[in-house]
């Protein structure tokens, strides 16, 4: 559960610091509030103190945004967004949202240049998590968590395996599904899987039987809700 802390605090360059997680104990208490709030099977989350942009702790999805810099990267221990005007809007809403006890709060960024819009979503801890981090870590008071999501969506392997076991489908449904869940049409789909159009349509009819649906969108709900995730790390 820790793992992804000891990899953050190793990993910074030679002369980085993390100020406002020095008095951080590995195995303690206090990383495990922090892993609580960053859990590793979330989108990428950090824990930040406002004040001096410290980034205290990062779970997994955060860790692999660091290894490529982008879109978010990390210069002596401190946060940076792959726009610098990002950087001064963030700052001035995470202030905002810590001085007025805002709960959720969010900045969208533009990156024309890596053509890619996100989200950094803006978390102040509230009710018990509030108070245990402002017993047991330094600066705890001061903390929020962002996440990051992109809203473009990947289809998890593992899940759509699990899918396709629970209502006993053939893997070239199983692929049929997945294109669908990736928005393509069945021309698409039957071109990229280099069939006839029929035999699409012939697959989807079996699809909807299968997984007792009526319509062809009822097919896309389903494999997004239950295989999707923000494809942010996979950009």
């Amino acid at each position: 559960m820790f793992e992804a802390a000891t990899q953050l605090r190793a990993g910074w360059h030679e002369g980085a610091t993390l100020p406002a997680a020095d008095a951080l104990k590995p195995g303690g208490m206090d990383i495990e509030a922090l892993a609580l709030l960053c859990p590793d099977w979330r989108e990428p989350m950090l824990a930040l103190n406002v004040d001096n942009r410290a980034v205290c702790y990062a779970n997994h999805g955060a860790l692999e945004l660091f290894k490529r810099r982008f879109p978010l990267n990390v210069s002596r221990g401190r946060l940076q967004l792959s726009i610098a005007q990002a950087d001064d809007r963030l700052a001035l809403a995470m202030r905002h949202a810590l001085h007025r006890d805002i709960a959720r709060s969010a900045i969208v960024v533009d990156d024309e240049q890596h053509d890619l819009t996100y989200s950094v979503r803006i978390c102040v801890p509230q009710g018990f998590m509030r108070d245990v981090l402002r017993r047991r870590v330094h600066g705890g008071d001061r903390l929020v968590v962002l996440e990051l999501a992109t809203g473009r969506q990947a289809l998890a392997r593992d899940n759509l395996a699990a899918l396709a076991e629970a209502f006993g489908l053939t893997l070239a449904e199983m692929s049929v599904l997945a294109l669908l869940g990736q928005g393509r049409s069945l021309a698409e789909i039957a071109s990229i899987r280099g069939v006839e159009i029929d035999t699409v349509r012939g697959q989807c009819k079996l699809l909807l039987s299968k997984t007792r649906s009526r319509r062809q969108s009822d097919l896309v709900k389903l494999v997004v809700a239950l295989c999707a995730h923000d494809a942010v790390i996979d950009y």
